[in-house]
C-alpha cells in the first residue's frame, strides 16, 4: 500500500506496521507459487457471494454483497477461520469456519456460520493464466484474470504500493480488486513486483522510473492477448503507485487512463507525504506541538543532507534525535545519519525520487484520470494532495477525469472512525460503491458500458440518496408516477405511498444508509434492468442495524427521461 514511507528505524522497523499486521513483508521466494487454485469467487445455492484472497501467510475473505473484509485464520492446512474484524484480536468473536476442499474436481468452500452450515463453488465468471513478461532484462512473473465472455475487453495494469508486494499485494488488496473488475467485464494482469514472489530482480533497488517502466511493458503484454482491446489498455494501482503511474504516463503519454487510490503522488512528492504520515501517527500518540516541529525538522534536514551531502545538515538531523527521549517517539523520526551512507543507496529515501513532483505529468497527460480517496486516510494527506490535483485536472481539457473522496474511510477505503493506522486491526467493511465506483468509470471511460447503463447506475444512486436524505422533490422526479415496489412478503408500495411515508422514516429508521451491492445491468431496447442486493442501515440505540435484500429495479426511458418504474425485494 502505501507504507514505505513510514520511517520506523533500523531492522526494517519501517515495515513494523505491515509485518504486525500482513505477516507477508520480506518472505521468502519459496513461500510463493504460481495460481492457487483456491483463489477466486464463489457463490452458494442460495445465491451468498465470497471472495478467497491471499497474502503470504493467511487468506482473506471478502464478500462483496455485505462489503465485510476478514484476514482467515489457519486451523490446519483445510480448515480456516474468521473473526468480527479484519485481523485477530483477543477479544474478537469467532464468525466463521471456512473449510477448503473440491466438489466434483471444482474448488469449494464448507462455510459454517451459527451452526449452520453451507457449500460456496467456485464459479467461473472469469479465467485465470499464469503469465510472465520481461521488463529491463527482467523476467516478472504473475497472474492475468480473463472475463469469461466472447466479446472483446477493457484491460488493466494493477501497480503495487510500497514494500516487498506480491500479485496479491497487502491483505490480498491488489487480487479483491482484480477479482471485482474481472467479474465486471475487465481483463486484469496483477504480477510480483521484481525481487518479489516469483519475479526476478530486487524492488528495494527500484527508482520510481524502473517500477514504471514494469508496469508500461504490463501492459504492452496484455496487448497481445486477441480478447483484450488494444486501444483500451489502462493503469492502476493504490498508495505509492500514484507516483509510479504518474512517470509511467509520462513515459508512454498513448495510455488511455490510469487511476490511483489513496495516492499521494497524484499531487505531491513522496517527502510531503512520509512528514505528514509520521507527523499524523505522532499526534495519535498523544505527542505535543514541538515535537511534531521536531518531527518535520527532522526529515527536512535528512532530505537536505541528501540533496547536497552538506554536513551541517546531518549535525542538525542529529541534534534534533538527541533532544528526543521516548523512545516510541524516535520512531517516527528519521535515522541517525551515521545510519546511512550517501554513497549506497541502502535505504528507501535514498533509492526513491523523494523530491519528485508529480503535478506536472498529470498536467500534461491526455488520457482519463481516476483519483479516489478516504477522508480518515493516516498516510495521504488528502487535503494536500486535492489542492494541488483539482487545479491540476481543471486545465486538461479531458471531461472524464473524475476526483472521489469517500467520507470516514481508511487509507484501504474501509469504513473508519479515526485519522490512524492504529485502527486498522479493527475495521471491517470497505464503503459502499467503492469497487462499483471503480469499475463503472473504467467502463464508461473505455466505451466498453452503454450510455444507458451508466446513466441508470448513476439515477439508481440518486435515488437511494433521496431515500436517506428524505428528498421528495428528488423522488417525485426519479419515481415514475405509476411505480409499484413489491416486499417480499407480497405487500406493494406505489410512489404516492413512498412520498407520504418518506418524512416519518426516522421513526422506523433511524440515521438511515442505503447502498446497493454486487449489482448487475441488462439494457433492452429502451429499458435497463439492475440485479442485486440492497442493504438499509439504521441506528437503533447506538447500534448499526442492517437488513439486506436481494432487488430487481425496472427503468424505463419516457420522453428522453429514464425513471424507475418498478421494483422488487425478495429475502437474501
Amino acid at each position: 500500500m502505501g507504507y514505505e514511507l513510514i520511517p520506523l528505524k533500523m531492522k526494517l522497523i519501517i515495515y513494523s506496521f505491515l509485518l504486525i499486521f500482513f505477516q507477508s513483508c520480506f518472505s521468502q521466494k519459496s513461500n510463493f507459487h504460481d495460481l492457487d487454485p483456491r483463489l477466486g469467487s464463489y457463490q452458494t445455492a442460495e445465491g451468498k457471494e465470497y471472495v478467497i484472497g491471499k497474502s503470504s501467510v493467511r487468506y482473506f475473505l471478502y464478500d462483496p454483497n455485505t462489503l465485510d473484509f476478514r484476514g482467515l485464520y489457519k486451523q490446519n492446512d483445510s480448515l480456516w477461520t474468521s473473526y468480527s474484524s479484519i485481523l485477530k484480536d483477543s477479544l474478537d468473536k469467532l464468525e466463521k469456519q471456512i473449510t477448503f476442499s473440491s466438489y466434483k474436481g471444482i474448488a469449494s468452500l464448507n462455510i459454517k456460520e451459527n451452526a449452520q452450515d453451507s457449500k460456496a463453488i467456485k464459479t467461473e465468471e472469469y479465467i485465470e493464466e499464469n503469465v510472465k513478461f520481461i521488463s529491463n532484462g527482467l523476467t516478472l512473473k504473475g497472474t492475468l484474470l480473463l472475463p469469461n465472455i466472447t466479446r472483446k475487453v477493457p484491460a488493466v495494469v494493477l501497480v503495487h504500493g510500497s514494500g516487498n508486494q506480491d500479485r496479491n499485494g497487502y491483505a490480498s488488496y491488489i487480487r479483491i480488486i482484480a477479482d471485482h473488475l474481472a467479474k465486471n467485464g475487465i481483463a486484469v494482469l496483477t504480477y510480483d513486483k521484481r525481487g518479489c514472489g516469483l519475479s526476478e530482480g530486487d524492488w528495494r533497488e527500484a527508482s520510481f522510473s524502473d517500477l514504471a517502466k514494469d508496469a508500461i511493458q504490463g501492459s504492452k503484454f496484455l496487448a497481445s492477448f486477441a480478447q483484450i482491446d488494444q486501444n483500451q489498455i489502462g493503469l492502476g494501482g493504490s498508495s505509492q503507485a500514484g507516483w509510479i503511474l504518474a512517470k509511467a504516463v509520462s513515459l508512454e503519454p498513448a495510455v488511455p487512463f490510469a487511476f490511483c487510490i489513496s495516492g499521494a503522488g497524484m499531487g505531491i512528492s513522496a517527502a510531503k507525504q512520509n512528514i505528514y504520515n509520521n507527523v499524523t501517527e505522532l499526534r495519535t500518540l498523544g505527542a505535543n506541538g514541538a515535537l511534531l516541529a521536531q518531527s518535520e525538522n527532522a526529515w527536512n534536514a535528512l532530505y537536505q543532507y541528501i540533496k547536497t551531502s552538506d554536513k551541517s545538515h546531518a549535525k542538525q538531523l542529529d541534534d534534533i534525535l538527541e533532544s528526543v527521549s521516548n523512545p516510541e517517539y524516535l520512531n517516527y523520526f528519521p535515522p541517525r545519519s551515521s545510519s546511512f551512507n550517501l554513497a549506497k543507496k541502502e535505504w528507501w529515501f535514498q533509492t526513491l525520487e523523494v523530491n519528485y513532483d508529480p503535478i506536472p505529468e498529470w498536467k500534461s497527460y491526455q488520457g482519463s484520470i481516476y483519483a479516489v480517496f478516504g477522508s480518515l486516510d493516516a498516510s495521504t494527506p488528502v487535503d494536500m494532495v486535492l489542492s494541488q490535483l483539482k487545479p491540476a485536472l481543471s486545465e486538461v481539457s479531458n471531461r472524464s477525469n473524475y476526483v472521489q473522496t469517500y467520507s470516514s474511510a481508511s487509507h484501504l477505503i474501509l469504513e473508519a472512525t479515526l485519522k490512524s493506522d492504529s485502527e486498522f486491526s479493527s475495521l471491517k467493511r470497505f464503503k459502499p460503491y467503492f469497487f462499483s465506483d471503480l469499475s463503472n468509470w473504467i467502463l464508461k471511460v473505455t466505451g466498453h458500458q452503454s450510455a444507458g447503463i451508466s446513466e441508470v447506475i448513476s439515477l439508481e444512486k440518486q435515488w437511494l440518496k433521496a431515500y436517506e436524505q428524505k428528498d421528495l422533490e428528488s423522488m417525485k422526479e426519479i419515481v415514475d408516477d405509476k411505480f409499484i415496489i413489491t416486499f417480499p412478503i407480497g405487500t406493494q408500495q406505489t410512489k404516492e405511498m413512498i412520498l407520504n411515508y418518506l418524512p416519518n422514516q426516522n421513526k422506523y429508521c433511524p440515521e438511515m444508509r442505503i447502498y446497493t451491492t454486487g449489482t448487475t445491468a441488462t439494457e433492452y431496447e429502451g429499458a435497463v434492468i439492475l440485479r442485486g442486493v440492497v442493504t438499509t442501515e439504521c441506528k437503533i440505540e447506538n447500534e448499526k442495524r442492517y437488513q439486506r435484500q436481494k432487488y430487481t429495479d425496472t427503468y424505463i426511458k419516457i420522453n428522453g427521461k429514464w425513471v424507475v418504474v418498478a421494483s422488487h425485494l425478495s429475502d437474501y
